[in-house]
């Protein structure tokens, strides 16, 4: 139950990502039917090499924070 808990604010923050990232494409270039796969193209690799990294840090922020919070809670 609680893994489920987990997931749904990460779900969110990945939908409002590739929102956000299809909103900076529409605004630099209207896209013409050619150009779609182009597009898809520059999203998934910006997206595994740009956005994936930078996710992965802020996890590892927010864990380490936790883990600082609990150690001081407990003392």
């Amino acid at each position: 139950m609680k893994e489920s808990f987990k997931f749904k604010p990460r779900f969110s923050l990945w939908i409002s990502i590739i929102i956000v990232h299809f909103m900076v494409i529409n605004v630099k270039s209207k896209v013409d039917v050619e150009e779609v796969g182009t597009v898809m193209n520059i999203v998934t690799t910006s997206f595994l090499y740009i956005y994936l990294p930078i996710l992965f840090v802020f996890y590892l922020i927010l864990q380490t924070f936790k883990k600082a919070k609990s150690k001081t809670q407990q003392q």
